[in-house]
């Protein structure tokens, strides 16, 4: 999928209200948006001050990650001697976790199911929005086609992995420990299309959390 075609994806999919809304697209390049066994989401932006409008958020970026590129301190800084880059406690521990995965950020898949920021999920969360959004997500897990969803947030409501769970046509061999949660799933993405995945969901980044043991847990 090209920045051109998810533009026009988003214009469809999406409210004009909500494209007039501060938030995120993607937290990976446009490159990443291809077949690839890995599709990592949250649950929404924080409002912290740094997050565009959704219209004119940047989508053409390449070998690029948020998680190791942005600043989410200051809205308009010098990316190349702001030592806040990349820095975020949210921002270190994502990187923790997919180097514990034996994957990259700029060359991992990762977005948000909610585009839209917010302080807290339930300032965000309303059915409408979750739908509209889910629209743009189906289009996207057809493209990437992933063995794994791994979800950052693992509470039984209001979190990325109550909501894929939510959205999963069957589930099996479901499994967890004191630190992670999983589901094989089947989801329902359109032109009699089934993708059967496993969603790991963990403990949400913005708490100290380890990843430890988690690639044993996943079954790499």
């Amino acid at each position: 999928m090209t920045d051109t075609e998810l533009r026009e994806l988003l214009t469809e999919c999406l409210p004009d209200a909500v494209l007039k809304s501060d938030g995120q697209i993607l937290y990976s390049g446009i490159d990443t948006l291809k077949p690839g066994s890995f599709y990592f989401v949250g649950f929404n932006p924080a409002a912290d001050g740094t997050n565009p409008l959704l219209c004119d958020v940047p989508l053409d970026r390449k070998q690029w990650s948020a998680y190791t590129q942005q600043c989410w301190t200051h809205k308009h800084c010098d990316l190349n001697v702001c030592p806040k880059v990349g820095k975020k406690p949210h921002q270190l521990r994502v990187q923790a976790i997919m180097s514990e995965l034996g994957l990259r950020s700029e060359t991992t898949f990762a977005t948000n199911l909610i585009f839209v920021e917010s302080r807290n999920a339930k300032q965000i969360y309303d059915d409408v929005l979750f739908e509209a959004c889910w629209r743009v997500h189906k289009k996207m897990l057809a493209e990437i086609k992933p063995k794994y969803i791994v979800c950052f947030g693992n509470g039984e409501s209001l979190s990325a992995f109550s909501l894929v769970r939510r959205k999963a046509d069957s589930r099996e061999k479901e499994a967890r420990n004191r630190e992670f949660k999983s589901f094989v799933g089947t989801f329902c993405l359109g032109d009699r299309f089934n993708l059967t995945a496993k969603v790991i969901g963990l403990r949400h980044p913005s708490y100290p959390m380890s990843p430890r043991g988690l690639r044993d847990f996943v079954g790499l």
